[in-house]
């Protein structure tokens, strides 16, 4: 069995697709990645701006530093095809959402699902669109007055 011997594999254009240390483990730079999940028992008021966009909350994992707390946006750092999700599920029996997912102030391509009054009924929405750099992302509701028992939004570059 042959060893590689390789600090750096590049493909045109000089961006470095791959590292490897000494030890042989590789990472992958320029692959954003960004999850955020709330928890339990999430705060309608200090959760939603203008009652609508998710924010006010720290990343769990944010390799690109996109997201923006004060302002619910992620915004794209390297362009590419990026998977995105939300998901949530109902506090209690009377909370009906539709969970929406924008890129600079619109929806993406409809990506709407309602959840509806079902308590602790979970909702998804997965969904893949190419973007530029500079491109704002933002998580939303329509309707406000409801509350999530909790959230977990995210997207990662596939490609």
């Amino acid at each position: 069995m042959g060893t590689l011997n390789v600090a750096n594999l590049n493909h045109t254009g000089d961006l470095t697709t791959q590292n490897a240390n000494l030890t042989g483990n590789l990472s992958t730079p320029n692959r954003p990645i960004f999850s955020l999940g709330s928890g339990n028992g999430l705060d309608d008021n200090t959760a939603w701006l203008s009652n609508t966009i998710y924010y006010n909350r720290a990343a769990n994992i944010d390799t690109a530093n996109g997201w923006n707390s004060s302002t619910g946006e992620y915004n794209i750092t390297v362009a590419g095809h990026y998977l995105f999700y939300f998901s949530g599920s109902n506090d209690n029996n009377t909370s009906n959402h539709f969970l929406e997912i924008y890129k600079n102030g619109s929806m993406i391509h409809n990506t709407r699902l309602l959840n509806y009054g079902v308590a602790y009924q979970g909702s998804q929405i997965t969904h893949i669109d190419l973007c530029a750099v500079n491109d704002k992302i933002t998580w939303r509701r329509r309707g406000n007055n409801y509350n999530f028992y909790s959230i977990a939004i995210g997207c990662y570059l596939i490609g």
